[in-house]
């Protein structure tokens, strides 16, 4: 009789990181790649990857057309490197869409804000308004004294020789 032990000795692990040095420092060791700036373009996502038919474990980060806003795509090892490339080329093409049509001034609009270009102007404004009205009305605007603290009145008496 013969018996056969066997122990796995290694593990095959992708340490190659598209990207490290895009990649925000709390997400290092965490994501595959960050691809959109530098010099890693989304289009070759599919081959850096061991092929188009690789199914990366680790999600990416995709850089939007200001190089500030990401996106993350993740596979979890289900996904090919391929459908990986084409989710991130969407979400790409729909950043620099968001960015043509000023996506955030219409957020602002719809809420009822100013436009960004009156905003530095509004607040001085509401600043000089304000030194204006204190100047004006002093007794509205007391001299600020420190906070009182309720625990000293609730102190017991201590007798005096």
């Amino acid at each position: 009789m013969s018996w056969e032990l066997m122990v796995p000795m290694a593990r095959r692990v992708n340490l190659y990181v598209a990207g490290q040095e895009e990649v925000p420092w709390a997400l290092r060791g965490y994501v595959a790649g960050a691809f959109g700036r530098g010099g890693i373009d989304i289009s070759e996502i599919g081959h850096i990857f061991g092929g188009r038919s690789a199914k990366p474990e680790r999600p990416m980060l995709v850089y939007g057309p200001d190089s500030r806003v990401l996106t993350m795509v993740v596979g979890g090892g289900e996904a090919e490197a391929a459908e990986l490339e084409e989710l991130a080329l969407a979400a790409s093409e729909k950043m620099v869409e968001r960015k043509k049509d000023d996506y955030m001034a219409q957020l602002r609009e719809e809420a009822g804000r100013p436009p960004r270009e009156k905003v530095t102007e509004l607040v001085s404004e509401a600043l000089r308004d304000h030194g204006r009205d204190q100047i004006a009305n002093p007794s509205n605007y007391p001299k600020r004294t420190p906070p009182r603290r309720s625990w000293v009145k609730n102190l017991p008496e201590i007798p005096v020789p």
